[in-house]
């Protein structure tokens, strides 16, 4: 049924019009017919929208659905660990904007955690795509991933150090690794040079390994020696070995060594 129109009659009387019944029969169809806009302003069904405690509602509780790729209409939806969440063991609250069974957005929140987390993921010729976290200034630094497809997944900036030294990964693939130590020299003539093939600990252990052998550079706190690549080489994408140069006998010389290391973690 068509919205019904209460006739007011002709100015400024309205004694044509409807009589006070009519009018409100009027109203009183307008609101119950689910087809009309009057009745979906009130109560609880999917739809309407301005009910406090409606499945729809501006004030409602959202819906607890199953599983994120299920949702298919447009509305406020939450779960626990649910399949095809951003990650397992934690809520979402999220809210769907759909334009056709095939095509739609999906928008979600962490909102258990301390710094909350959003998500995003389209539906396209009914094929879901995979999540998109929106990037916060507490995303910025974390642990850096990729998912299924090799797109950056997790924070933008990655650091940790061990017993090795120090590394910064990016979410791009690159990753540096550094360390300052202290190395006791004991050289043996060489030519017009002085070696240490052992140096105490040339061999360095990257702090986190690279996907393929870095470039490196090392260098010494005197002008004197140097720390040049060992030869035969042996650099890997796990640890490297120096050996050093000087133009002075050294003999149980502590001296201050400073390791770079520059290449891809993926």
């Amino acid at each position: 049924m068509t919205l019904q129109l209460v006739d007011l009659g002709t100015p400024p009387s309205g004694q044509d019009g409807d009589a006070g019944r009519t009018a409100f029969d009027k109203i009183n169809q307008n609101f119950s017919d689910g087809a009309n806009a009057a009745s979906r302003l009130v109560g609880q069904a999917y739809g309407q929208v301005l009910v406090a405690g409606g499945a729809a509602g501006l004030a409602s509780t959202a819906e607890t659905i199953d599983d994120w790729h299920n949702v298919n209409k447009t509305g406020w939806f939450m779960g626990s660990n649910l399949p095809n969440a951003p990650y397992a063991a934690t809520w979402f609250i999220g809210h769907y904007e759909k334009h056709n069974d095939s095509y739609g957005t999906l928008v979600v929140q962490a909102f258990t955690a301390v710094y909350p987390e959003t998500y995003t993921k389209n539906k396209v010729a009914g094929v879901w795509g995979p999540w998109q976290r929106t990037l916060t200034p507490a995303g910025l630094v974390g642990t850096v991933a990729v998912d299924g497809n090799g797109k950056p997944s997790g924070a933008v900036i990655e650091t940790g150090s061990n017993a090795n030294g120090w590394y910064v990964r990016f979410a791009d693939g690159t990753q540096l690794c550094g360390l300052g130590t202290v190395v006791t020299a004991n050289t043996a003539a060489s030519g017009a040079l002085f070696i240490d093939e052992v140096a105490g600990g040339s061999l360095w252990t990257f702090p986190a390994a690279f996907i393929s052998p870095p470039a490196v550079h090392g260098h010494m706190n005197i002008s004197v020696a140097w720390l040049v690549g060992q030869y035969p080489a042996v650099i890997s994408n796990t640890q490297v070995r120096f050996t050093l140069l000087s133009a002075l006998a050294l003999s149980n010389i502590s001296i201050g060594a400073y390791f770079m290391a520059v290449g891809r973690w993926r």
